[in-house]
């Protein structure tokens, strides 16, 4: 009987002190160990993926005869580049939160969200291409290019800015 009250008794302290682990608050270094990580991933996915978005349509277009561009792929291609590029500004908007008074990368985003807006507006010029009844294709690749310019820029930008913060998201640090 002694056996298996010590035996509970052992067992409810390991539950107890498992538990006051588990929800033990973060660190002081919690921003280093990849506060970041999330919002500054979601902001460059959606930076790349309006860019991914943008090239396949490029190629959609100068692969169509004649430069021919089906309105209901023109439309949905400028509706994906819009969303991506909504996406990354709000990511763009939280992750300032979280930089608080770090002047470094409050100037740091103001640049990417410079490139942002740069971008956005010429996806207003692509999309009102697209939305025309007959979708002028090399316009709207126009448009596309100078959008990626500007994603370039911002990319590159918030790279920087990532691994300042100590949360790199390149495609060479996942291996």
């Amino acid at each position: 009987m002694k056996r298996l009250l010590s035996c509970l008794l052992l067992a409810a302290l390991a539950v107890v002190t498992v538990a006051s682990v588990g929800f033990a608050q973060s660190g002081a270094d919690a921003k280093a160990r990849g506060r970041y990580d999330f919002y500054g991933k979601s902001t460059q996915r959606s930076m790349r993926s309006a860019r991914e978005y943008s090239r396949d349509y490029r190629q959609h277009v100068q692969a169509a005869p004649q430069k021919k561009v089906d309105n209901v792929v023109a439309k949905d291609a400028a509706d994906a580049v819009g969303t991506c590029l909504s996406n990354a500004q709000a990511d763009v908007a939280k992750l300032r939160k979280e930089v608080g008074d770090d002047k470094d990368a409050v100037a740091s985003l103001d640049l990417v969200s410079k490139k942002l807006a740069e971008a956005a507006e010429h996806h207003k010029e692509m999309a009102a291409e697209c939305c025309k009844p007959t979708v002028d294709g090399e316009a709207s690749m126009a448009c596309c290019a100078k959008m990626d310019e500007a994603l370039s820029a911002a990319l590159a930008e918030h790279e920087k800015l990532m691994k300042k913060l100590g949360t790199s998201s390149s495609e060479a640090d996942k291996k």
